[in-house]
């Protein structure tokens, strides 16, 4: 999927797997793929991208289903990115 006007990024993400590489472009693109129960959600907010993995079901996952999602992504070199991740791969 491609974002334009993006100049933040903000990732939360559980147990997922994160890459993120700088471009040359003027817009963004993410490509995610989904492993078990769990979902990915991008919403744009201006210049905002907010991309979040959630486990489906209840909420924090009460049903011990488990998931994670691989999510490659590509932004503008001068986008500012703030990162979570708890169980998953360290951004890079």
């Amino acid at each position: 999927m491609i974002y334009e006007n993006v100049k933040k990024v903000e990732i939360k993400v559980v147990n997922g797997v994160i890459t993120i590489e700088g471009w040359d472009e003027n817009f963004a693109e993410v490509d995610y793929t989904v492993h078990g129960e769990v979902e990915v959600i991008i919403e744009q907010l201006e210049d905002k991208l907010v991309i979040e993995e959630k486990p489906k079901g209840m909420p924090l996952n009460l049903r011990n289903k488990s998931g994670w999602a691989k999510i490659e992504i590509m932004i503008p070199k001068s986008a500012v990115i703030a990162a979570k991740n708890v169980n998953g791969t360290p951004p890079g």
